[in-house]
């Protein structure tokens, strides 16, 4: 909100509520002086002496401290002089006096969210909610604090908010969808299905635009009731707006790069469980199929392969070709799960050609799988250094990887920090992913 929409909320706030230029004092004599404190502190603010009329306020305050109407004038000054901080503790001031003063709860919301404080704007909002006896506003707070509950902290503190507005407008567009958007993260997806059919026939005369973000509740519901090809015919008509890059995360085409990913860092199962998952989803889906017959094949008993390696490396007599040999049979012996081979053969080669980034990173791999990440960590740390810094595929590559690791080894922070790194191809789909569900963990308390 601007500065001067801010004014301007403030100055309707103030007109709407006389009391607040106007508040009957009674003539007793603390009173009185009470008045001649506020008079004066009027006449200075009238000049712009802010300064002046603050003390004066604070004189008036020292002989009738239960005065509300006081603190809310000093939060108006500190507004006017962009000072959130003391404006809010005015305005808090006010409300410990009068609780059901409506207009000192709608400001303090304001400020909360000037001052970039989610939990006590929600509060406030839930006070204006419970002072205020007019339904339709009651409702606009609702949606206000499952709005603010949505971008901030999640949805999953929602369902107290989400029942009470069921109980005022159980047929509000708005409070459909919220109640769709929570049925999915709770995994209710009739339920999300039933919500947005009913707030969608509300909303028939709306642009594609406005009516986008109840299409992809819907098609997210029916996606993950495996009901694809509807999924994918009713996410059509939510591709739109911000909604466009979420309905592609829900794609073959997603899925297929983000296994692609995993399949690059060696990390097999991970890139079949999605594989098998676009299948489903689209069974003639070509480029899945071309990395399935790969992956099938690093899966396939490759003893034969293994056993003729292991006399081929060791007759060869030139360092070079030798080296060569023993990558291959490095990688033959992590597909097999045989990491402890797979490590010292890696190693052998290593000692013969230094110089292998792909064997390097493949080492490093075969660490994380034998629970050895720290080291792990150094390597790809060492490898990215040498090898990932001029080379756009390998620097996101490498990232992707030490996110992965740093998230195993319980580091949220720099696996975040490594996600955010890993932002070009494939790695940077399967990194979002990752990003967006450590922030779901974090949310709900689990990290």
């Amino acid at each position: 909100m601007g500065w001067i929409t801010f004014l301007g909320f403030i100055s309707i706030a103030v007109s709407q509520n006389p009391q607040l230029n106007t508040v009957p004092i009674k003539h007793t004599r603390r009173e009185s002086s009470t008045k001649k404190c506020v008079i004066r502190a009027q006449a200075l603010r009238q000049k712009g002496n802010y300064q002046g009329a603050l003390v004066e306020y604070d004189n008036a305050l020292r002989i009738n401290p239960s005065a509300y109407d006081i603190w809310i004038r000093k939060g108006q000054i500190y507004i006017t002089l962009k000072d959130w901080t003391n404006a809010v503790e005015s305005y808090e001031k006010a409300v410990e006096i009068k609780n059901n003063y409506l207009p000192a709860y709608l400001i303090l919301r304001k400020l909360y969210l000037k001052r970039q404080d989610i939990r006590g704007a929600i509060n406030a909002t839930q006070d204006a909610f419970k002072y205020d006896p007019n339904y339709t506003n009651k409702i606009k707070y609702k949606i206000q604090i499952l709005r603010l509950l949505d971008k901030h902290e999640g949805l999953q503190y929602a369902l107290p908010h989400l029942q009470q507005a069921q109980n005022i407008a159980p047929q509000n567009p708005s409070v459909l969808y919220y109640e769709a958007k929570y049925a999915n993260l709770t995994g209710d997806y009739t339920r999300a299905i039933r919500s947005t059919e009913t707030a969608l026939s509300h909303l028939q005369h709306c642009t594609p635009h406005q009516t986008a973000g109840f299409y992809y509740e819907q098609g997210y519901a029916y996606h993950h009731l495996g009901q694809y090809f509807k999924a994918r015919f009713i996410l059509r008509k939510a591709s739109y707006g911000k909604y466009k890059d979420l309905v592609y995360q829900l794609s073959p085409e997603h899925h297929y790069r983000v296994a692609l990913a995993y399949y690059q860092i060696h990390l097999y199962p991970q890139a079949d469980k999605l594989l098998r998952k676009v299948l489903e989803m689209k069974d003639d889906y070509a480029p899945v199929h071309s990395l399935c017959v790969r992956l099938a094949d690093k899966k396939s008993n490759q003893s034969e392969l293994i056993v003729s390696l292991v006399a081929a490396s060791a007759a060869e007599k030139n360092c070079d070709k030798k080296a060569k040999k023993l990558a291959q049979l490095s990688l033959l012996y992590y597909q097999a799960q045989n990491y402890s081979r797979a490590l010292t053969v890696a190693n052998q080669s290593l000692e013969l050609e230094e110089d292998n980034a792909d064997l390097a990173f493949l080492r490093a791999m075969i660490l994380y799988q034998i629970e050895r990440t720290p080291e792990a960590i150094r390597l790809i740390q060492n490898i990215l250094q040498q090898y990932g810094a001029n080379n756009q595929y390998l620097k996101a590559k490498y990232f992707f990887a030490l996110g992965i690791l740093y998230e195993s080894a319980g580091n949220t922070k720099l696996a975040m920090n490594s996600y955010r790194k890993a932002n070009f191809g494939s790695f940077k789909e399967a990194s979002t992913q990752r990003l967006k569900q450590l922030h779901v963990k974090t949310q709900e308390g689990v990290l």
